[in-house]
């Protein structure tokens, strides 16, 4: 469903089957959050987390506190409400954990149960998505955190010259192996410096759930403009933070192990966040889709809560139900996603 508002396109909903994409986890709940409370214990002895006075996209310091979460504070900033943590890890220490980090990456994306499923219904939404804004000319398509290559799959498969950049070792082994996608182990940095003459010369870039990721957002922004062509453009997934999964885990912060997850998220954006750091880029945002998880992160919720729970009638239902329950939050933009494009303006 489309329709016009402040000059972008605003499309809702996207149909998953949730029991196949996240079939991993729903295994064992319980473990897979006790598994992320081990890696928070983990990092915080191995490395020193730094202190994040100010606001990632507007650099304000007003900020109100939100939630605690596994021992980090997420705080709202007073200009543009984005949401981040007060206490992070360096570049260095982020690339450590992503590099080497074999159960995060199998458990969430290199899973050979899932990741043909994950790359038809949800990878290759994504590229046409992008396709129906950005030039239909085949050019470069530069897809930074990569995971296991399911993007960059279906733009070749789709005629573009796609490569993906990606530092775990296991995700690019998995592309490989898999989808028969050679991924480079490295970051937008790295690959500019080394291929110089394809600065001014991307078509796309796509950058899915990366930015809540690094701790430089509008550096990593700025440097991707910079690598575009004219009328090119980028296609951005971030988590986002006015979504009723915040407002769960808000009430329920014991339970988190996605999105809010000071390991994984080291903030959260708004709309008016995320076109503000945009802008500041030199982007001009087209279209943006909603769509989540929000459902499931309710019904994970639930379970975490009261064990019966998985073997109910009331678990049944909400499977059942989970797309309809779904985008009635996606057409409110509650979804815990925020998908958009972007051209260069």
């Amino acid at each position: 469903m489309t329709q016009e508002a402040s000059m972008t396109d605003r499309i809702h909903g996207k149909p998953i089957d949730i029991a196949k994409l996240k079939q991993p986890v729903l295994s064992d709940i319980r473990g897979h959050l006790e598994k992320i409370e081990r890696i928070v214990h983990y990092l915080s002895e191995k490395e020193t987390a730094i202190e994040q006075e100010s606001c990632y996209i507007c650099d304000n310091n007003a900020r109100e506190h939100l939630v605690d979460i596994h021992g980090f504070n997420y705080v709202t900033c007073s200009d543009c409400g984005h949401v981040y943590t007060t206490r992070r890890y360096t570049d260095d220490a982020i690339r450590r954990f992503y590099e080497d980090n074999a159960y995060w990456a199998k458990v969430t994306y290199a899973n050979k149960e899932t990741c043909q499923y994950r790359r038809e219904n949800v990878a290759r939404p994504k590229v046409e998505f992008a396709e129906r804004y950005l030039s239909n000319t085949r050019g470069v398509w530069l897809d930074i955190g990569s995971g296991i290559g399911d993007i960059v799959s279906v733009a070749k498969e789709r005629g573009w010259q796609a490569v993906g950049l990606e530092l775990s070792a296991t995700s690019v082994e998995f592309a490989l192996e898999v989808f028969g996608v050679e991924l480079q182990r490295q970051t937008l940095d790295e690959y500019l410096d080394s291929n110089p003459g394809i600065i001014g010369e991307l078509s796309v870039v796509s950058m899915i759930g990366l930015l809540e990721h690094i701790v430089d957002p509008m550096a990593m922004l700025r440097r991707v403009r910079s690598a575009l062509r004219a009328g090119g453009g980028v296609m951005i997934q971030v988590p986002n933070a006015y979504s009723l999964t915040t407002m769960i885990q808000e009430t329920s912060p014991e339970n988190v192990f996605r999105h809010m997850s000071p390991i994984e998220h080291i903030m959260l954006f708004t709309e008016s966040s995320l076109t503000r750091a945009l802008e500041l880029a030199g982007f001009e945002i087209v279209a943006h889709w909603y769509h989540g998880l929000d459902v499931y992160e309710l019904m994970v919720n639930q379970i975490l809560n009261n064990s019966r729970i998985s073997s109910s009638r009331l678990y049944r239902a909400l499977v059942e139900a989970m797309n309809d329950l779904q985008m009635v939050i996606d057409k409110r933009e509650l979804s815990d996603r925020i998908i958009c494009v972007a051209r260069v303006c």
